[in-house]
């Protein structure tokens, strides 16, 4: 028993191994070659090896033996705009340093998917990118990089376009000295776009914020009260979201706690839907639910709310009282209201 037990147990240490820096069984070198393919049609062309692209980046560090083949394809300004942006997602991930020079180089492109992809990947570099802060900031500026590659649209672009805009002034603050000019302009930046009265602007701005709050070297404090009234009154579920999503990977929680007394129903269910998010990611396995708040709302008027109630009172099972009320709640005469106290009882 204890030879088949051992038998099988080398086996499956030999399946995981064999898996270990690949992508669909593949190793780097295999997808390298997809990348550099150049003999079939052009639509083919590009299909194959926007693929390749995006394999090598989920292989991650394994292939970094790929990066001079992907700054190749980054750099070729006849290459399809979402194969080179793709390229640049992909260098992000594999995180050679030596990949630096290419990205900045990239910050000339016009086109606003390789753009924003070539940002991201030099703020997930942090300081070690920091040769690339100032063509960043020209860049934010609405400056013109020596030697910039041709419009690639019919008119000139006169002015970054909103998501563009956001992926450079965060990687900006990730890539420039704390406290330094350049990292206060990126994070000036984002905090315009945040208060600008315009959806697109804060959708922009919200989703590098929400990478920003997962780094713990990042203050975002004076972010806080905006989102705070973005999550009660924005217009926008999408935006609402989104900050309570930030507030609660910062750990703001009384700014959302605060949400569940407020008379608006929407407000109340937009922290209730805060909160559940983050504690079903369990990115935070010390956060207790407030339990008393949630109760009454368990009880509301509006179905909806009571779903949302019963679901983040599912995830506080160990407490009587949530326990009490979710069990009660398969009765609720709302088919949603019983689904989500019965998955509670279930999980």
């Amino acid at each position: 028993m204890r030879s088949i037990l051992f038998t099988l147990l080398t086996l499956f240490s030999t399946i995981l191994f064999a898996q270990e820096g690949t992508f669909n069984g593949k190793d780097a070198a295999y997808w390298t070659g997809r990348l550099t393919k150049t003999e079939s049609t052009e639509n083919l062309q590009n299909r194959t090896r926007w693929y390749a692209g995006y394999a090598l980046g989920e292989i991650g560090a394994p292939a970094s033996s790929a990066v001079d083949a992907l700054c190749e394809r980054l750099l070729d300004i006849k290459e399809y705009e979402y194969t080179r942006a793709v390229c640049a997602w992909a260098l992000g991930r594999i995180q050679d340093k030596k990949a630096i020079p290419a990205l900045t180089e990239a910050l000339k492109s016009k086109m606003d998917a390789v753009r924003i992809s070539t940002a991201q990947s030099l703020g997930a570099f942090g300081a070690d990118a920091e040769s690339a802060a100032e063509s960043l900031s020209a860049l934010l500026d609405g400056k013109p990089l020596d030697g910039s590659e041709p419009e690639s649209g019919d008119a000139p672009q006169s002015e970054l376009i909103e998501p563009v805009k956001a992926a450079v002034a965060a990687a900006l603050w990730k890539v420039a000295p704390t406290d330094s000019p350049n990292a206060q302009k990126g994070k000036d930046a984002l905090l315009g776009m945040l208060k600008k009265n315009s959806t697109l602007n804060r959708i922009a701005a919200l989703s590098e914020l929400i990478s920003l709050a997962q780094d713990d070297d990042k203050d975002l404090s004076d972010f806080y009260r905006t989102m705070a009234i973005l999550l009660e009154k924005s217009g926008s579920d999408d935006i609402a979201r989104d900050c309570g999503t930030i507030l609660m990977l910062k750990k703001q929680y009384d700014a959302v706690h605060d949400l569940l007394a407020n008379e608006n129903d929407v407000a109340r269910r937009r922290a209730l839907r805060a909160i559940c998010l983050y504690k079903e990611k369990g990115i935070a396995d010390d956060y207790t639910i407030p339990v008393e708040s949630v109760l009454p709302l368990a009880e509301a008027e509006n179905d909806l709310t009571r779903v949302w109630a019963i679901r983040a009172l599912g995830l506080a099972m160990d407490n009587t009282d949530a326990e009490s009320a979710v069990v009660k709640a398969v009765e609720d005469e709302n088919v949603y209201v019983k689904k989500a106290a019965r998955k509670a009882l279930k999980n």
